[in-house]
């Protein structure tokens, strides 16, 4: 199926960079928003974006007023009527979303693809708010979209062949790459190992001190990750780690316990940089002894002990959820690497870590 007009739902920084992305591409494309107001201010993200690639000399003048024309904003589901493919990027609630496309299944052409931009949410259950569930697959985008190459391409239960390999092919078309989840799985791939990590590495925390934290984070920029996972939790938003983590408790509860910690953080509303504190502070003010005073409470109220730290224990987690995915068939063994570099920065993708610790190269470099 060709895609030719694309409609985005949501005018946020993730559905304007999508938005700006398949305009780049050639497409004709239109934001819909609650109201005409966030519509044009999606629409202006969307087109400033060209301005910027014109300021760095990366595009042409005229190709970017080209680009900006292709880009539309509207209030009204009616005008999603002409439309090949629809992506909602709507906030992270699955009654919403599913609402959102009961109504787009009401509006949008028969042959029409539905995808969700969702990092967690399974795609099936969207699918099944819909008369057309063969028609509906997600497209997970990295944020910035504008510049992250990965697309995750998840196949619910009910996805057909056919509207997998449009979605693969609409991702080469605006130049993402595309990794194929070939099941609904919870976190599909990046963030389930992502996620993985971090779980241990909190747990570890709770384990040995506040001290810890600098520790963790170090060893893993030493082996080859762009940032620590406390450093990564407190940029992201404790709060939002905690949901995913949730998530995943729920899948898998005997591989992604939910720290104490992390409950703590999340009530105590240490969210990390935005709220000036999380596993480290940020702002006059902020509780600079909360942190070792909170371990502190749950290792003796969990009775817990000091346990190793080591960049292996950490990476390992990953590793190990890594093979599992590829022994479920849910994603190809070629794929894992490249879409951990590309979705999270680091140096080498787990599975070549792997190898390197098997021949004794060093931890990650």
């Amino acid at each position: 199926m060709e895609i030719k007009k694309v409609g985005v739902i949501g005018g946020g920084a993730m559905g304007a960079g999508i938005a700006h992305v398949a305009a780049l591409a050639g497409l004709s494309v239109v934001i819909k928003e609650i109201d005409q107001g966030l519509a044009d201010k999606g629409v202006k993200t969307a087109r400033d974006a060209f301005d910027r690639r014109v300021a760095k000399g990366t595009m042409e003048a005229a190709d970017a007023e080209a680009g900006k024309a292709r880009l539309s904003g509207t209030a009204d589901y009616a005008s999603l009527s002409d439309v090949d493919l629809v992506i909602e990027a709507v906030i992270e609630k699955l009654d919403l979303k599913k609402t959102v496309f009961a109504e787009l299944d009401r509006v949008t052409p028969p042959h029409a693809i539905l995808a969700s931009n969702t990092s967690a949410l399974p795609i099936t259950e969207l699918g099944r708010a819909t008369g057309r569930a063969a028609l509906v697959g997600g497209l997970h985008f990295f944020n910035p979209a504008q510049t992250m190459k990965l697309v995750e391409v998840i196949r619910g239960a009910d996805t057909s062949d056919a509207t997998t390999r449009a979605l693969l092919e609409f991702c080469k078309t605006i130049s993402k790459r595309p990794v194929l989840i070939n099941r609904d799985t919870a976190g599909f791939l990046v963030n389930r190992l992502l996620l993985r990590y971090f779980d241990e590495a909190a747990m570890a925390l709770q384990e040995n001190g506040a001290a810890a934290a600098r520790t963790i984070d170090e060893l893993m920029v030493a082996g080859g990750f762009p940032m620590g996972p406390f450093t990564l939790g407190d940029m992201v938003g404790n709060e939002v780690i905690k949901y995913v983590i949730d998530t995943l408790h729920a899948a898998f509860p005997d591989r992604f316990p939910v720290p104490t910690l992390l409950v703590r953080m999340a009530e105590e509303g240490r969210w990390g940089q935005k709220k000036g504190a999380g596993f480290y502070t940020y702002a006059e003010g902020s509780d600079p002894d909360w942190l070792d005073r909170t371990i502190e409470e749950i290792r003796k109220a969990e009775g817990l002990q000091p346990s190793k730290l080591s960049f292996e224990r950490f990476i390992r987690a990953m590793i190990d959820e890594a093979e599992r995915m590829i022994a479920e068939g849910l994603v190809a063994r070629e794929d894992v690497d490249i879409a951990m570099q590309l979705g999270t920065g680091m140096k080498l993708g787990p599975l070549a870590i792997a190898d390197s610790l098997a021949a004794g190269a060093g931890a990650g470099s």
